[in-house]
């Protein structure tokens, strides 16, 4: 008889003992998922010969380089460079803008316009090496285009350019040896400007390359094709 008291406060005591956790705790689980994200960048370098041939970055729109004095023939050597420095690949463009005195203060006479001067049938024998010709290894997606007193050449290369990866654009720039007296004033004050672009490749996952650009750039891009 005592043996089954016993048993059956055990079994009372495990209950009890089940009810007092059943009431004044729970089991519990916590489980935490962290997302980090990276913000990604895409920097690029940009670099050419200075007028003594030596290799400088250009950092802003207010570097100028004074090639001095200009005659039928002469070529100078300008190397414009864009580099991806960053460790996200990058689509990459450059616009070159080719303009003379008249177009810059404003005063646009027919005869000394530079489209005038530079039209679709030379305009690409300015430049020698570089990316702007055929058959170096890169293909390039190229505009031409004539905006009333300046001419402006478009050029997106149409594959990702990863880190350390470099667009030449050009080697050289030649004035043509034909070019008689009259040919050359419309050459006075002469500015050849190049600017360079790249935009990250993530986010433009079955786009092509100009449709990236000209979404970023739309403004600078807004002739390209």
């Amino acid at each position: 008889m005592k043996k089954r008291i016993f048993l059956i406060a055990l079994v009372a005591s495990v209950l009890a003992i089940s009810l007092v956790g059943a009431t004044s705790a729970y089991f519990t689980d916590t489980r935490t998922a962290v997302n980090v994200f990276t913000v990604g960048s895409v920097d690029i370098k940009f670099t050419e010969w200075d007028a003594n041939k030596q290799q400088v970055e250009i950092a802003g729109t207010d570097d100028i380089i004074d090639y001095g004095t200009l005659y039928p023939g002469r070529v100078i050597q300008k190397n414009p460079t864009v580099t991806v420095t960053s460790n996200d690949s990058a689509f990459v463009a450059a616009r070159i803008v080719i303009t003379n005195d008249n177009a810059q203060n404003g005063s646009i006479p027919s005869t000394a316009n530079i489209t005038s001067l530079i039209t679709d049938t030379n305009v690409m024998e300015f430049f020698s090496g570089g990316r702007l010709g055929d058959g170096n290894g890169v293909t390039i997606a190229k505009s031409v285009n004539y905006v009333s007193d300046y001419v402006e050449i478009l050029v997106v290369v149409n594959s990702a350019v990863s880190k350390n990866g470099e667009f030449l654009v050009f080697e050289n720039f030649t004035i043509p040896g034909s070019w008689n007296n009259a040919q050359m004033d419309i050459c006075n004050g002469l500015e050849v400007t190049v600017e360079a672009y790249a935009v990250q490749t993530a986010g433009f996952e079955g786009q092509t390359a100009v449709s990236a650009v000209k979404t970023a750039f739309p403004t600078a891009f807004a002739n390209m094709p």
